[in-house]
């Protein structure tokens, strides 16, 4: 990832002294050299974190890109690609709006945005954005962003921007990083210096954000003091194993926060080896409503996979170094659809009665994924995705 706080160049070219560094380490006599893939991603602040009031310019993005990809053009066996820039402006847009995005998401929908995948057309994906912003009257906003200038930044006093980040505007001004204002003082127009208390109050750090109102249990103070100690390379203790420092979430009563015990480590009975044996096979209709329809594939053979362990039914699994319990799904639903027949099939070790099997595997599942009806069938019957 790059475009964090407090990056330097040097930062980023370690990214690929990394890499060689671990191709080296990699290489045996006899063997290739170790094969590299690298996703780079951008950094995106997010609301309620101390990196709310950061911003990068997508220019400031291309150059780093453009660092690593002159490095790694003379690396052998290293293959890499790059966030797109105008994904992740887009992205920090979305993500720091006031309200005043409900208006472009409404709009974009209307011009038949409708959970975009990035990577199925990012340029249909982006242009029907920027269309919806465009719409909005929102476009000269939507270039700040792009440029690095989010406005929590600006203070009346002096414009603290640049491509490389405020916060080297700040040192390089000789700024206080916490009011972003002169440390020895700043001389009004009228020829007078201004107090500490003037200074505080035109702090960017301390004006409100879209977000202020929504109480996410961490005070803001405190992020901002964050931020200030991640510039500074300083760690915060975790409060479960040292002092409290005073984030809020445990409101006014410092030092209170409950810390739940570690529950025993339980005596080592051998190394957990499953088996692979197939005793019988049953077939299973669940009914998928509610919340449970903006669950993914992968997300509900994980919500399956756990259900049968906690209801210890004995499902056999695959051969292989990754060794997986043996669901063979059919077809499964789109993403936000409802279903009444999502079917399963199920490979177990021992034969299981079916009602048996019901009772228990339905105690585990949640009321928005129930189990509409099971039998048994042949071990040699076709998987139901090929049926």
């Amino acid at each position: 990832m790059i475009g964090l706080p407090g990056e330097t160049d040097e930062d980023v070219v370690g990214i690929f002294e990394t890499v060689k560094w671990l191709q080296r380490e990699c290489k045996e006599k006899g063997r290739r050299r170790l094969a590299v893939k690298l996703t780079i991603s951008n950094f995106t602040p997010k609301p309620h974190t101390p990196f709310q009031w950061h911003s990068v310019s997508t220019e400031e993005f291309k150059r780093k890109q453009q660092l690593l990809m002159s490095l790694f053009k003379s690396q052998r066996d290293v293959k890499w690609n790059f966030t797109d820039v105008r994904i992740s402006a887009m992205e920090d847009f979305v993500g720091r709006a006031d309200r005043r995005m409900s208006a472009v998401i409404k709009k974009a929908w209307e011009n038949g945005a409708s959970m975009d995948d990035w990577w199925m057309d990012l340029d249909g994906a982006y242009n029907g954005w920027k269309t919806a912003i465009d719409q909005c009257g929102l476009s000269w906003e939507y270039r700040k962003t792009a440029e690095g200038e989010w406005n929590v930044m600006e203070t009346p006093q002096e414009q603290v921007k640049g491509k490389r980040g405020w916060y080297y505007e700040a040192r390089e001004k000789g700024l206080d990083f916490k009011t972003l204002t002169p440390k020895s003082g700043w001389v009004t127009s009228d020829g007078r210096e201004e107090s500490t208390d003037e200074r505080s109050s035109t702090s960017p750090l301390d004006r409100p954000l879209p977000w202020d109102h929504i109480d996410g249990g961490v005070d803001k103070g405190w992020l901002r003091d964050e931020l200030m100690k991640a510039l500074a390379a300083t760690l915060t203790p975790d409060c479960s194993f040292d002092d409290c420092s005073s984030c809020g979430v445990c409101g006014d009563a410092l030092g209170h926060n409950v810390v739940i015990p570690p529950l025993p480590i339980p005596d080592f009975k051998g190394h957990y080896r499953p088996a692979h044996t197939r005793q019988q096979k049953l077939r299973v209709r669940f009914s998928r409503t509610g919340s449970s329809s903006m669950m993914g594939h992968l997300d509900v053979n994980r919500l399956l996979d756990r259900a049968m362990l906690r209801a210890g039914l004995p499902i056999s699994f695959t051969n292989g170094f990754n060794q997986l319990p043996r669901m063979q799904p059919a077809q499964p639903s789109p993403l936000g659809y409802t279903s009444n027949a999502e079917v399963y099939d199920f490979d177990m070790v021992e034969p299981v009665e079916v009602g048996e099997f019901r009772r228990r595997l339905s105690e585990q599942l949640p009321s928005t994924f129930s189990m509409q009806d099971a039998e048994e069938i042949s071990l040699s019957s076709r998987s139901p995705s090929a049926a």
